[in-house]
């Protein structure tokens, strides 16, 4: 059930007063001993009506005529959220101060130290888990986040089953705790792939709006000063794992990880293909068709990179293909293949020789719409 739902469901009990709310962040009596991760038995320990609460097709018990939601986790064991109604948001601002404004008129409040946020909207006092932004990175851990147990990108999808709430046979949602910039929980979206279920990249929605607030300083403090990288020609903050393979990318309302691997590395690579058994290659590397499984490089954001192989037994030849989205981005990676090769790169020869001896290196640019192309690299017997 969404969100939104609830606030219609919370609206229609009765109200809380100054008497009934505590000093620290919580429901008014006589709710006040529920907190979101509590354990659902706990939550019925102490709030013995819910043992009796209506549940509706999405899991959620609600009592007192609905005075009281709570929404389980995905696996019935503990709160999620818990919710009841206050109409005015002033007898909460006497019990905890001033909270923080929200655009659309709503007030929140946090306690990093008890892992807990307040959230006043409408007619409506909704209680969830919190951490603030900066400790859902995982500090002086570029492109790593402190939930990530086992690392996601490169573990199988199913050591997260738990909570993982799966949409088809690649992709997924779980929600983490709150921060000060996703009020409703983090929601956490995870690509997989299909042959081998090993998560191939993720991406973290930070989506509510916060005035006078810098959510890119506020990465930037915990995962070290960004770099830019022009994606479809816009440049985009971006925070690389360089020994892990990693990366990040900051696209105002979610920040995108993927994996990656050096073009240097992947020329390496390509050429340690030719003259080598077919089977050999497939038995460490995922091998579909002509094309071997690769991490994009430094120059892509959800692809691009694509490595094939020539020959039935024994390759004969690969070819790694990258795409240049700008003139700038075909200049840099000709930057990389003439110092990796240690030769002169004229970017108007329509071939480039990077090597003669075995495997032979050839470049190739190929010219698309607008500023788009194709470089080409070649290794050959």
């Amino acid at each position: 059930m969404s969100r939104l739902a609830l606030l219609v469901l919370v609206a229609c009990g009765s109200s809380a007063n100054s008497s009934t709310v505590g000093t620290e962040l919580g429901l008014p009596k006589p709710y006040d001993e529920l907190r979101p991760g509590m354990s659902l038995a706990e939550a019925k320990r102490r709030v013995p009506a819910l043992d009796k609460a209506d549940v509706d097709a999405g899991g959620v018990l609600a009592i007192d005529q609905r005075r009281l939601v709570v929404q389980p986790t995905r696996d019935g064991k503990s709160i999620e959220f818990v919710a009841t109604r206050v109409d005015q948001a002033d007898v909460l601002t006497k019990a905890w101060g001033p909270g923080e404004l929200r655009a659309d008129g709503s007030v929140v409040w946090f306690d990093a130290n008890r892992g807990v946020l307040a959230h006043h909207v409408g007619q409506a006092l909704h209680l969830d888990d919190f951490m603030p932004v900066t400790a859902l990175l995982a500090k002086g851990r570029p492109a790593w986040f402190a939930f990530e147990t086992p690392p996601l990108i490169g573990t199988r999808h199913d050591r997260y089953e738990a909570r993982l709430q799966k949409r088809d046979d690649t992709t997924g949602r779980m929600l983490v705790a709150g921060t000060e910039w996703s009020l409703a929980g983090t929601e956490v979206d995870v690509y997989w792939d299909k042959a081998n279920g090993l998560v191939r990249s993720f991406a973290v929605w930070l989506r509510d709006e916060r005035k006078d607030h810098d959510l890119l300083r506020e990465i930037d403090a915990v995962w070290g000063p960004h770099a830019i990288e022009t994606i479809d020609n816009k440049p985009v903050p971006v925070w690389r794992d360089p020994a892990a393979g990693r990366r990040a990318y900051f696209h105002g309302s979610y920040i995108t990880v993927k994996r990656y691997q050096s073009l240097a590395s992947t020329l390496e690579l390509a050429a340690s293909f030719v003259g080598a058994r077919r089977a050999d290659v497939a038995a460490k590397h995922r091998v579909k068709d002509d094309f071997v499984d690769v991490p994009v490089s430094e120059f892509q954001d959800l692809g691009g990179t694509l490595l094939s192989i020539q020959g039935d037994d024994t390759i004969t030849a690969t070819e790694i293909s990258e795409s240049a989205h700008t003139r700038a981005t075909r200049d840099a990676i000709l930057a990389v293949l003439g110092k990796h090769y240690s030769v002169a790169v004229d970017a108007s020869a329509a071939e480039i020789v990077l090597r003669e001896r075995e495997p032979r290196v050839i470049a190739r640019y190929r010219p698309g719409i607008g500023e788009a192309g194709i470089v080409t690299i070649t290794f050959t017997r």
